[in-house]
């Protein structure tokens, strides 16, 4: 995306890089900066929908409930990935790390991710490095997201 407003602005992605290869990156950014964002990239959806609008609105409504608010003093994991031949490598756990020193260096103590309750292993890294289970939010039976959140000292 090359939209500065957008909350996945290319600019704010972090690559894990070996040699020219990216094995993976991370999104994150700060809760305060998140839901505008958020309402930006909405806007902009709704903008290019067309006939499909209504349906869209409605999508949109149903994501919401699946979301817990960030918080201004959270540092919130907003995307990540790694590429499908180099999962269950390490690489994930690798970004999560450099995600939280990247939090802890722009001052933050508050860390905050949502992550699909059918992802187990990446519930399982994300609880291997400190974070706690602290919300669940359904929407019909086939949306179900955790909050997990870790806090440093």
């Amino acid at each position: 995306m090359r939209r500065p407003t957008s909350e996945v602005f290319v600019r704010r992605a972090t690559l894990l890089l070996h040699g020219d290869l990216a094995l993976g990156l991370f999104i994150a950014l700060p809760g305060a900066d998140l839901a505008r964002c958020r309402m930006a990239d909405a806007v902009s959806a709704m903008a290019g929908a067309g006939a499909q609008r209504a349906l869209l609105m409605n999508r949109i409504r149903q994501a919401s409930r699946l979301f817990e608010e960030v918080a201004a003093d959270e540092f919130y994991l907003s995307k990540i990935g790694v590429r499908p031949e180099m999962r269950r490598s390490g690489h994930g756990r690798e970004l999560v790390q450099e995600y939280i020193e990247a939090g802890l260096r722009g001052g933050f103590h508050r860390f905050s991710l949502d992550v699909s309750a059918d992802r187990k292993h990446a519930i399982g890294m994300y609880r291997s490095a400190g974070f706690t289970e602290v919300a669940e939010n359904t929407v019909g039976t086939a949306m179900r997201y955790l909050r997990m959140e870790l806090k440093t000292s």
